[in-house]
């Protein structure tokens, strides 16, 4: 894994470097309390196999999670990010902690900025666990079959 990954969304730059060991368990931990059901469901659709996304694990995530998980993951991941406000406009914008710009980056009706950040960094702190979850590695670490995925699957009726 790289040390370091930048992207841009809207004007600005965000680079991110990953977070301790520590607070990737605090995160996953937290994350897999609010989506141990919702995830399962997530990665079988219907009765066939359906990649697991960020986008998925995130939809999830929100749909479960209470204002006090998501300061705390947003939170973490903000205190592990620096931000050039206005990079597209500035020729040389200072390189900012996000965690202490966070409001005036997002505010104003940045929601749909703010859960893009969130899906990337999230998708880049855990690749290798998402692509795991999604190939069936993990499954098959743990001795079991993709079969048994699905078996113990909740089903859902429409």
């Amino acid at each position: 894994m790289t040390a370091e990954k930048v992207t841009v969304i809207g004007p600005h730059r965000y680079t991110a470097s990953h977070m301790s060991p520590r607070d990737a368990r605090r995160i996953m931990l937290r994350a897999g309390k609010l989506l141990g059901p919702a995830l399962a469901f997530a990665t079988v659709a219907n009765g066939s196999e359906a990649a697991v996304t960020a986008e998925r694990v995130v939809a999830a995530f929100f749909d479960a999670a209470t204002d006090a998980d998501l300061d705390l993951v947003i939170d973490t991941f903000a205190a592990n990010c620096s931000v050039e406000v206005n990079f597209l406009f500035v020729a040389k914008p200072p390189v900012l902690p996000l965690s202490t710009v966070f409001d005036t980056v997002f505010g104003g009706g940045q929601i749909g900025k703010q859960i893009a950040w969130l899906t990337w960094i999230f998708q880049w702190e855990f690749a290798d666990f998402l692509s795991d979850l999604s190939s069936g590695a993990m499954l098959a670490s743990l001795g079991l079959p993709a079969k048994a995925a699905k078996d113990s699957s909740p089903s859902r009726t429409a």
